[in-house]
């Protein structure tokens, strides 16, 4: 009802919206704040979503994890992050199905992630976290099949960014 879905509203209105809902921690606050998840505009998205993160943990976790499974926020670093800064708020993490777009993501998206698994403790986190303990390089590095080296290049730039985080995690 604060303009949350109203296209007139102007994005000073709707992040003072945001704002003012998160004066309160109450299930009509966290209901507004998944309405807010659904905006337009991507600075709305993801001050909704840090805001989810000071509600209560069993109401919030789940508008986070459909805010991350979202499509519309795939290819939007601004809110990716935002929903790993709100679970690490609530000691919280997603599933490690929820990660399927790791690889895909950019560096820093994917150093959020890495923390966020912190507060995942189980057998699946390390598993997970196993796989990205070595450099990236080839299997074979004569064959044909290669991608280029830029690609093995930048594999090697995101891994040097984050390894010391997959370490300590």
């Amino acid at each position: 009802k604060l303009g949350m879905n109203n296209p007139s509203a102007t994005l000073k209105v709707r992040l003072a919206a945001v704002d003012q809902l998160t004066r309160l921690k109450h299930a009509k606050v966290v209901s507004c704040l998944s309405r807010a998840l659904n905006d337009p505009n991507e600075r709305v998205r993801a001050e909704a979503a840090r805001r989810l993160g000071l509600q209560d943990k069993a109401g919030a976790t789940r508008y986070l994890r459909s805010a991350l499974l979202s499509r519309r926020n795939a290819k939007t670093p601004e809110v990716l992050i935002a929903i790993f800064e709100a679970y690490r708020l609530l000691g919280a993490s997603p599933s490690i199905q929820d990660l399927k777009s790791f690889d895909r993501w950019e560096k820093e998206i994917q150093k959020e992630a890495i923390i966020t698994l912190r507060y995942r403790r189980k057998v699946d986190t390390v598993e997970f976290l196993a796989d990205y303990l070595d450099m990236p390089q080839p299997a074979n590095v004569d064959s044909p099949t290669n991608p280029p080296a830029s690609y093995w290049k930048g594999k090697v730039e995101r891994w040097t960014y984050w390894i010391a985080d997959v370490q300590e995690t």
